[in-house]
């Protein structure tokens, strides 16, 4: 029986977010991401709604709550088991289905290893925090 580890649901959530409001704020890869989006650049001191916030937090969730119970039916027994899940599922099913931002949206390949190099990240930090924190 699966049981989930709640609290390292959500403090795995709350560090991807964190990387992800770092990842993709002025510190790192804000004015490239905005550019090969398409999208206009952010007034000075303009926040994302906070709805979108909470929508993106939620998937954060979703996201650790999955690898938790995969990690319960597989039997992680360390780390390193952990971190090669993790990269599988990131390269099987996220890898995978975001090229579409490259073949059908046109985007550039610059930003389809921006968005993934952060997913890639995630996926490894929430598998970190659920193995250590099981």
């Amino acid at each position: 029986m699966i049981s989930l580890h709640y609290g390292a649901i959500l403090i795995s959530a709350i560090a991807v977010f964190f990387v992800g409001w770092v990842w993709y704020s002025p510190l790192l890869f804000q004015k490239p991401w905005r550019r090969m989006s398409g999208l206009p650049e952010q007034a000075k001191g303009q926040v994302p709604s906070p709805l979108l916030m909470l929508i993106g937090f939620g998937s954060y969730l979703v996201l650790g709550a999955t690898l938790d119970a995969l990690f319960q039916i597989i039997g992680v027994g360390t780390l390193m088991v952990a971190w090669k899940i993790a990269l599988l599922c990131w390269l099987g099913f996220v890898a995978t289905l975001t090229l579409g931002i490259v073949t059908w949206e046109q985007k550039s390949w610059k930003l389809y290893l921006l968005h993934n190099g952060y997913h890639l990240i995630s996926f490894l930090i929430i598998a970190s925090i659920l193995f250590a924190l099981q």
